[in-house]
C-alpha cells in the first residue's frame, strides 16, 4: 500500500534512517507489558441534557405584570418608541413586550387583566411581532458576528497547528514503533485519536502505562519535543466549537436578514410618516457586508478542515470536534505525565521535521509468546492510501 504523500505519515516515514528503540528501552517495555492485557479505555458519560426554556413562566400573568411594572413607561410612550425605533427600548424590553403581545393574542379582550390592556395599545401597530424580531436583530448581530469570527480563527487556528508542528510527526513516529514492538505488528499509521488511548493501556502491575513509557522516553532521549502541549494549545478550545453549527448559525442569521429586509420594503409601502423603521436599511445594509464576510471565512474554514483531515489519513466522515477532543485529551495527559518545568516560557529551537534523525520502523524483536491487547490500530484503522 501507498501512503498518502499529503498526510502526516508520509512525513513520519520520510525521516532518515535510525533506531527509536535501544536494547535498554526493548527491555523495559518487555518487563512493563509481559503478558499484559489491554485496557480497555472507558466509554464517555453521556452529556446530561439540558432543562429546555419557555419565554413565559406558568404564571404568565404575574409576569407580564412584573414586565410591565418594570418599563415604566405610559402606553403613549411605547408606542411612540416602537414607531421611532427608539434606542430607549433595549433587549430586554423588546424581547418582554413581543412575549406579552404574543400571550395576549391568546385571550379574548374582555378577559385580560388591567396590566394587559394597557399594553394593547401596541396592537394598532402593524406586523408587530415581525418588527420586534427586526429590532431585536442590532441588539444581538454585532455580538454574534464578533463571537462567530473569534470561534471560526480558533478552529483555524488549531488546524494550523496540528498541520505545521514539527514535534507531533516525531512523537507519531515514537508511538508508532512502540505499538509496533509491543504488537509485533508493522503498521504504517494509526489513527489519530488512538493516541489518547496510550494513558488506558497499563504495564502488568498496574502501575504505569505507555504513555508514561513513551513520556520518559522522550525525556531522556528528545527533551526538546516536551514543549509539544504548548505548541498546539488551540486544540483545547477548538473541541468546543461545531464548524456545523457555525454554518447552520450563519444561514439563520442569513434569513433574518430577508426578514429585515421584508419588513423595510413594507414599512415603505405603508408610507406612514410616523413610522421610521425605514432607517434600518443602514443596518440591514451593514449587516449583508458582514454576513458575505462571515461566509467568506466560514469557506476557508471548511477548505482548512478538508485539508486537516486528508494530512491525518482521515479524509472520511471527518469530525472535527472528536478529532481534537481526541487530541486535547493527549496533550493534557502527556503535559501531566511529563517532568515539571516551567514549559511556557521555553523556546527551542526546532528543525524541520523531515530533517531529523529517521527511526528505524523495523526492529529486531524478540521471539517471546506474542503480548495480548498492546497499543496498535487494528487493520481497519491503518490510515494509508491504496
Amino acid at each position: 500500500d501507498q501512503l498518502d504523500p499529503d498526510s502526516i505519515w508520509a512525513n513520519v516515514h520520510s525521516m532518515d534512517e535510525g533506531t527509536v528503540l535501544g536494547e535498554a528501552h526493548k527491555k523495559r517495555l518487555e518487563e512493563m507489558f509481559a503478558n499484559k492485557v489491554r485496557a480497555e479505555a472507558p466509554e464517555e458519560a453521556c452529556p446530561s441534557r439540558q432543562a429546555r426554556k419557555s419565554p413565559l413562566l406558568p404564571q404568565r400573568e404575574h409576569n407580564i405584570s412584573i414586565v410591565l411594572t418594570a418599563l415604566r413607561m405610559s402606553p403613549e410612550a411605547l408606542e411612540r418608541a416602537i414607531w421611532d425605533v427608539d434606542d430607549d427600548l433595549n433587549e430586554n424590553t423588546l424581547e418582554e413586550s413581543k412575549a406579552v403581545a404574543e400571550f395576549a393574542t391568546t385571550c379574548a379582550y374582555d378577559d385580560l387583566s388591567n396590566v394587559c390592556k394597557w399594553f394593547m395599545v401596541a396592537g394598532k401597530i402593524p406586523r408587530l411581532g415581525a418588527r420586534l424580531r427586526c429590532q431585536l436583530i442590532p441588539y444581538r448581530f454585532p455580538n454574534f458576528v464578533e463571537a462567530t469570527l473569534a470561534d471560526l480563527e480558533i478552529v483555524r487556528a488549531a488546524s494550523s497547528e496540528i498541520q505545521t508542528n514539527h514535534a507531533l510527526p516525531q512523537i507519531l513516529r515514537i508511538v508508532l514503533v512502540v505499538g509496533n514492538f509491543l504488537n509485533m505488528g508493522n503498521a504504517k499509521g494509526f489513527k489519530l485519536a488512538d493516541l489518547e488511548k496510550l494513558k488506558h493501556l497499563k504495564t502488568s502491575d498496574n502501575k504505569s502505562s505507555a504513555l508514561d513509557f513513551v513520556v520518559n522516553y522522550i525525556a531522556e532521549t528528545r527533551p526538546e519535543l516536551l514543549t509539544f502541549p504548548e505548541e498546539i494549545a488551540d486544540v483545547h478550545q477548538a473541541k468546543q466549537i461545531d464548524p456545523t453549527a457555525l454554518a447552520t448559525n450563519i444561514q439563520a442569521s442569513m434569513r433574518s436578514l430577508e426578514d429585515l429586509s421584508a419588513q423595510v420594503r413594507l414599512s415603505e409601502a405603508d408610507a406612514n410618516p410616523e413610522d421610521k423603521f425605514a432607517q434600518m436599511k443602514t443596518f440591514r445594509d451593514r449587516m449583508a457586508s458582514q454576513l458575505k464576510e462571515l461566509e467568506h471565512e466560514l469557506h476557508l474554514l471548511q477548505q482548512q478542515l478538508a485539508k486537516l483531515s486528508k494530512f491525518v489519513g482521515e479524509p472520511n466522515q471527518f469530525d472535527s470536534m472528536k478529532f481534537f477532543t481526541s487530541m486535547s485529551n493527549f496533550v493534557t495527559s502527556f503535559a501531566t505525565n511529563r517532568p515539571k518545568a516551567d514549559y511556557a516560557s521555553m523556546t527551542p529551537t526546532r528543525v524541520a521535521a523531515n530533517e531529523v534523525s529517521k527511526v528505524d520502523l523495523s526492529i529486531n524483536r524478540p521471539s517471546p509468546p506474542p503480548r495480548a491487547g498492546s497499543f496498535s490500530p487494528n487493520e481497519s484503522d491503518t490510515v494509508w492510501a491504496d
